[in-house]
């Protein structure tokens, strides 16, 4: 028997575990490359933690402040839009003049504090005006907030990325709210330099293995 491979270890937020990393690491494993490649999910706060402590190899995140990344280098991977996802047959979608504050009418799942993408919900939700939301969840947990948009009329404020899938497969659907810009997501500490963010973030894996 040969040595025991040594795992590299993958942090990613809930959305890239959503979205790129399942088709990266496809990619990867088609690749030829033989290698252990172990994935730990969790906040950014926490993956930076395990990424200056060697527990991870890179991350894929979100842009945090220039303190919490500084003696870390990062690349650019894509960007990403906040969205308002409700179930497909929810009553705002056939609202003829829709408005953000109709969404006070309903449970509403927000990022709770300390969230990164907290802040930027915030701001958006206070160029609409001030409006009170009744019920109001805070939650990260996104197995949690899917039964919940089955069983409910809710609203989800989260990160498209997270959904992606959901509303390609028809179940939930975007409201039609104009979140402007989208905000930046980041890998860390390796520098590869590959056309797709798809094809950066499986580079990233392959270069660790050397």
């Amino acid at each position: 028997m040969g040595r025991p491979r040594k795992a590299r270890a993958v942090g990613a937020l809930p959305t890239a575990s959503a979205r790129i990393l399942p088709r990266a690491l496809q990619i990867f494993t088609q690749s030829g490359v033989s290698a252990t490649v172990r994935v730990i999910t969790g906040p950014n706060a926490y993956l930076l933690s395990l990424l200056r402590s060697g527990d991870v190899d890179l991350v894929i995140g979100r842009m945090a402040e220039p303190g919490e990344i500084a003696g870390l280098s990062f690349e650019h991977l894509y960007s990403e839009k906040i969205a308002f996802v409700v179930g497909p047959a929810h009553p705002l979608l056939s609202v003829p003049d829709f408005t953000l504050s109709m969404i006070g009418q309903y449970p509403v799942l927000m990022p709770p504090p300390g969230a990164v993408i907290l802040p930027t919900v915030e701001r958006l939700l206070a160029t609409h005006g001030d409006f009170a939301m009744s019920h109001l969840i805070e939650t990260v947990s996104d197995s949690f907030a899917r039964s919940f948009l089955r069983l409910t009329k809710a609203v989800w404020i989260i990160s498209e990325g997270v959904v992606v899938d959901d509303i390609d497969e028809g179940h939930f659907r975007l409201l039609p709210v104009d979140t402007g810009q989208p905000w930046v997501r980041w890998d860390g500490p390796l520098r590869p330099i590959h056309p797709s963010h798809r094809q950066r973030a499986i580079s990233s894996i392959a270069f660790a293995q050397r």
